[in-house]
């Protein structure tokens, strides 16, 4: 019984090394109709050459199909004739086929693991909360050139033989950005794919190189530690995608530092909502430098807003619509959308506190929706400490009433 054991176990360890890597396949005019004949789910991203974000949702793609053996086929369109027969048009796009059909349906929503996850289930009809969703991407020699070599991709990349307890932290990493198509998570293990690990100037593990595939490829060893703070800066800084501790998106998510400043310095403008023009053509010089950041086109509307309606109260109305956007959403949402609205409340809450600033520096003892005279500081003022309980009499008490500093609020303009 010891050989037949030993098989066994042999057999259990392939089946699960096979489910860990996932495989997604090429689809071509060639084999697609076998694929469709196989009478499986076959689900397909459909992607273009040259297509930054296709190639930066690819690893996530692929990801997913690590949660799948053999009931799901996972596979990859780059034919220009078959994305022109399926009526494909944006890029890249989700679709599938059911079980033995030959109609191919678009997803409309996020791409991301839960979402492809929860596609799946509610199509096969199968509980698949079971499943063990994987958040970072096994390299091996079938997909490795073909991701690490994408344009535009932007990556952390552990390598790594024996190190559990380092794996595992890398992974919780990993499903903290989940969400986030700009930055991939992704792992090889030296001892399954020797010949890989050549690609790295490393003896040691496990370690984690840094890999930028923009203007000027980067590869290069990550110096810091895997502690949640430094790593997370890190990838703040290289990819610009800020999160909490929890995966939650802190304050100054989405926010874009060149034109918070740009904003800062011409808030007076702004707020009067003149020469608007000039400034315009400065934001969309800085938009140059953040072509791949849609929120760029964000501060350009809020700006062509106020130019266009000719007064800064359009951006509390704009303001109130994402609050409103965002007080809507639900667990039906998609993810992705509930961060964008959240990023767009994170730049206009910036913009409205530098108003509320600059409100509050230009008229200290006044508002402007009161006249001027009215409020006139008296010649005696005198400022005063804030009163301590129990101490002074009723009659110092009614002086201060008369020469009180009136209030302001710092949103008031708004």
């Amino acid at each position: 019984m010891k050989p037949v054991k030993i098989t066994l176990i042999s057999g259990i360890l392939l089946c699960f090394l096979t489910l860990a890597s996932g495989h997604v396949l090429n689809i071509t005019e060639k084999n697609i109709h076998s694929l469709l004949d196989k009478k499986k789910f076959l689900l397909v991203l459909v992607t273009k050459s040259k297509c930054t974000p296709c190639n930066r949702i690819f690893p996530k793609f692929w990801a997913a199909s690590q949660s799948y053996n053999q009931d799901v086929i996972f596979g990859r369109m780059r034919s220009k004739a078959l994305a022109l027969k399926y009526k494909v048009d944006v890029f890249p796009t989700l679709g599938y086929f059911e079980a033995g059909k030959q109609v191919f349906t678009k997803f409309d929503g996020d791409i991301t693991v839960d979402t492809i996850v929860d596609l799946i289930a509610n199509k096969l009809g199968t509980d698949f909360a079971y499943v063990m969703k994987q958040y970072s991407t096994r390299l091996d020699s079938y997909n490795f050139h073909g991701i690490i070599s994408s344009q535009g991709l932007k990556a952390m990349v552990l390598l790594y033989d024996n190190s559990d307890d380092y794996y595992n932290k890398f992974q919780e990493l990993a499903r903290i950005f989940k969400n986030d198509e700009e930055v991939a998570f992704l792992h090889l293990d030296v001892r399954a794919e020797p010949e890989l690990r050549k690609e790295f100037v490393v003896v040691v593990f496990p370690t984690l190189y840094w890999v930028e595939n923009g203007v000027n490829p980067t590869k290069k060893r990550y110096g810091g530690t895997i502690e949640k703070l430094e790593f997370m800066g890190f990838i703040e800084d290289y990819a610009g995608v800020s999160r909490a501790k929890d995966g939650t998106l802190p304050p100054k998510a989405g926010r874009i530092v060149d034109f918070d400043s740009l904003f800062a310095d011409h808030i007076e403008t702004i707020r009067n909502a003149k020469r608007m023009s000039e400034l315009l053509v400065e934001a969309k010089d800085i938009a140059k430098n953040h072509k791949k950041n849609e929120l760029a086109d964000y501060y350009i509307y809020l700006l062509e807003l106020i130019d266009h309606h000719g007064k800064v109260e359009a951006i509390q109305e704009e303001r109130m619509t994402v609050l409103k956007a965002l007080a809507n959403t639900d667990e039906t949402t998609w993810p992705r959308t509930v961060e964008y609205l959240t990023k767009r409340k994170n730049i206009l809450t910036q913009l409205v506190d530098e108003l509320g600033r600059a409100l509050f520096k230009k008229n200290k003892y006044q508002s402007e929706f009161v006249n001027v005279q009215d409020i006139k500081p008296k010649r005696e003022y005198v400022r005063k400490m804030a009163p301590v309980i129990g101490v002074g009499d009723e009659d110092d008490e009614e002086e201060e009433k008369v020469i009180e500093k009136p209030k302001i609020h710092r949103h008031e303009e708004l």
